[in-house]
């Protein structure tokens, strides 16, 4: 049996090697390229997206767009297993513009070991980029821009084993029937990994958790950590996770929004057997801002539906004076109970005769919140004398680490 366990990793590092010394490195040049050329070098580069897309590939290949260019006319749509698409040069990111014309910037349907690196894509009709059965898929340090008619800047169905790091979602906005787009969106599949991303100023969540129409079925442990969220309506919204790990996020909203929340647990109304459970969200900072309507913190429809949803850990922070109607906690319809455990909450301004309200049972300061004997561990105090309890120092570093990513 060793014998044998010996022989068949042998002969996959050979198999391997192979790969390694027949892969090569692809250029694409937009002003100075030819489709004609070999691609092999900067000088020999490739023009179009078309070449791109038509060219016969080996596992392992990698395919570089000039930066400082932007590319468009074309959907990207890689064609084979194991392929990087990266930038060269030097300057801004290279850019694949749909131009509002196309439907996506990229297109990516049952492939393998996909990686996009330092990208800029933009305005796709529909998506800037739609996945779907795509595994082991990775996404680092791109950036996603804007699709101004449909859904979400980047969806992602049926896929397992996506890593997304160091990337930006933003400007999702409403120009077509769907009036609620969303900066990523998670749909089906799972054990993806999101982390070191930005979340901004979309129209409706930064990141969106759910079944799809088909339905797709949950999520199947998502982890997501060390992002930033900050102007989007509903900053995140799980309706279809199984086992999410949510920590070490912060979450700032927009105090010009109407309706905003921090973070939102529900489910999609057709799919109830799908909603979220043995959800664990910890060690976040969730800053609130007070409107006329009302801002939450935490957002919880379906209670009953849902099962197994601990928060632990997090700090809950309102931050302006706006004499609004906002709650730490908002709990509408079904009789589900949900675990509160070591959270620290303090207002600094606005409505402090309102703390939470919980299927219709209004509790006007935490104390009163606390004394009804719920969540007995939870404190009310100034996080910047107390943070050190709840935020560990690598927090901290990536804190600062997201703030000097590029928007």
């Amino acid at each position: 049996m060793e014998l044998t366990n010996l022989l068949k990793h042998t002969a996959l590092l050979f198999l391997m090697s192979i790969q390694m010394t027949f892969a090569a490195k692809y250029y694409v040049n937009a002003v100075k390229g030819n489709d004609n050329n070999t691609g092999l070098s900067p000088k020999s580069a490739w023009q179009t997206i078309n070449k791109v897309n038509t060219f016969k590939y080996a596992s392992g290949d990698v395919i570089a767009f000039n930066r400082g260019q932007t590319f468009t006319g074309y959907t990207l749509m890689p064609n084979a297993n194991n392929l990087t698409f990266a930038a060269y040069g030097s300057g801004n990111l290279p850019v694949i513009d749909a131009q509002n014309n196309l439907q996506y910037c990229v297109k990516l349907n049952h492939k393998i070991r996909i990686t996009f690196s330092y990208l800029k894509f933009y305005n796709g009709a529909v998506e800037c980029m739609d996945v779907n059965n795509a595994n082991y898929l990775t996404l680092d340090s791109c950036i996603f821009d804007g699709n101004f008619h449909e859904a979400q800047t980047v969806y992602i169905g049926l896929s397992y084993y996506t890593h997304i790091t160091r990337c930006t979602f933003k400007n999702a906005a409403s120009g077509g029937i769907y009036k609620h787009p969303h900066g990523l969106y998670l749909g089906g599949g799972g054990y993806q990994i999101v982390e070191y991303c930005k979340f901004l100023n979309n129209q409706s969540c930064g990141i969106h958790i759910n079944v799809n129409v088909n339905p797709d079925g949950r999520v199947l442990h998502p982890i997501i950590r060390y992002n930033w969220f900050e102007g989007n309506s509903q900053n995140f919204q799980d309706q279809a996770s199984d086992s999410l790990d949510f920590y070490n996020n912060i979450i700032v909203d927009n105090p010009n929004i109407e309706f905003s929340n921090g973070v939102t647990f529900s489910y999609e109304g057709a799919y109830s057997q799908y909603a979220p459970k043995n959800a664990l969200v910890h060690n976040n900072l969730i800053i609130t801002n007070d409107s006329l309507h009302g801002h939450i913190g935490i957002f919880v429809y379906g209670a009953k539906a849902i099962n197994g949803l601990t928060f632990k850990n997090n700090i809950l922070l309102f931050m302006n004076a706006r004499p609004g109607k906002g709650n730490f906690i908002y709990q509408q319809a079904g009789s589900g109970a949900i675990k509160f455990d070591n959270n620290l909450f303090y207002r600094n301004g606005g409505n402090k005769n309102n703390f939470a309200n919980l299927q219709g049972v209004l509790y006007k300061s935490f104390n009163e919140w606390k004394a009804s004997g719920q969540n007995p561990n939870c404190v009310w105090t100034n996080p910047i004398y107390n943070y050190p309890k709840y935020m560990n120092s690598e927090f901290l570093k990536v804190l600062r680490s997201i703030n000097k990513l590029s928007n």
